[in-house]
């Protein structure tokens, strides 16, 4: 369905999107090393599983070069027993390329905790704001607003920013 979503309903947009988006990141202000931290983290995993197949590449290449060398010398008339490939240099790429595909997850690892730590302590003091403000609210809001609507309301807000987060 182009413009709605399952149950055939309209899509909501946004309303004061960047207003909201501005308070929370004031939310994610105390914690913005961290979220700096995990950042490069991420760039960092990245990188390194962008770098990784190139250098597998290295072994791919010392090995179709010794098969070839060891086609062209059968070529000559040569009798070979085994074709001339690296198979030590062959071993050290991978064992690098292990390496860095270890260091890889260790990285995306690291920054998925990071995040998951921050988007709790930040949905934490959504969730406390939000208790100050239903207990400022006068009674007569209470009244003229279903109660487990505004509750359902902010917990899936909540949800959805801690997913967003994370």
């Amino acid at each position: 369905m182009r413009n709605g979503n399952r149950r055939g309903k309209p899509v909501e947009k946004a309303r004061h999107f960047w207003p909201t988006t501005k308070r929370l990141i004031s939310y994610l202000r105390p914690w913005k090393w961290g979220v700096l931290l995990s950042i490069l983290m991420a760039i960092v995993s990245v990188a390194l599983n962008i770098v990784s197949p190139k250098i597998l590449g290295q072994a791919t290449t010392d090995i179709y070069d010794g098969i070839l060398k060891g086609v062209q010398q059968m070529k000559l008339g040569l009798h070979i027993t085994k074709y001339p490939i690296d198979f030590n240099h062959v071993g050290q790429i991978c064992l690098i390329v292990v390496a860095l595909y270890i260091l890889s997850g260790l990285f995306s690892f690291g920054q998925q905790v990071l995040m998951t730590w921050i988007s709790q302590k930040v949905v934490y003091n959504l969730r406390q704001d939000f208790k100050e403000k239903m207990g400022r609210l006068p009674i007569k809001y209470y009244d003229q607003h279903s109660n487990g609507d505004l509750m359902s309301r902010m917990v899936n807000d909540m949800d959805n920013i801690s997913g967003t987060l994370q």
